[in-house]
């Protein structure tokens, strides 16, 4: 969501698609995305404990967001869906929504206070995302760098700083 607008101005002027390539790239990472959460991702997290989930997820969603945008090529773009899909959109942080929620309430939260908190953060990010993605994007492209390099900062943001976050969290504060 927060790189739509990114993703498409990448793949209309630095990868040339037409409409139709651009229709049947929204079509197929849609079903992807449908076949990867009824498959992967909950046979990942049956497997792997809350952190190793996230772990994994973030280190495939940053290589793969790092990946897409070194150079121009629908090749690179495409192929590199296949790593982040088990944590792209938001997945990667599955395994840790269900620790938190747990958290919260034996802190004394109410489900639907936490889970409003918890919508307000993400809606905040939303809203700043877009836009700091899309000067990031413009202020490349208007000094004739890679514009693609969004994607590396995308990376950074939603998939290296978490991780350095989680890297700080203990396996005892992650018990309610």
């Amino acid at each position: 969501k927060n790189l739509s607008d990114v993703i498409q101005a990448w793949i209309r002027d630095h990868l040339k698609w037409s409409v139709t390539q651009v229709r049947n790239f929204i079509v197929a990472y849609g079903m992807l995305c449908t076949a990867t959460g009824l498959s992967a991702t909950p046979w990942m997290l049956r497997n792997f404990s809350p952190r190793g989930f996230t772990t994994i997820t973030n280190l495939l969603n940053f290589f793969a967001f790092t990946a897409r945008g070194l150079s121009p090529s629908s090749w690179l773009f495409l192929s590199m869906m296949v790593p982040m899909l088990p944590g792209v959109n938001g997945a990667s942080a599955t395994a840790l929504k269900a620790v938190a929620q747990d958290i919260a309430a034996n802190q004394g939260f109410g489900k639907g206070e936490f889970s409003a908190w918890v919508n307000n953060l993400r809606a905040f990010s939303g809203s700043v995302a877009p836009v700091l993605y899309g000067q990031v994007y413009a202020a490349a492209q208007n000094r004739g760098r890679n514009p693609g390099l969004t994607f590396f900062l995308a990376g950074i943001l939603g998939a290296l700083l978490p991780q350095a976050m989680l890297h700080y969290v203990t396996d005892s504060d992650m018990v309610a």
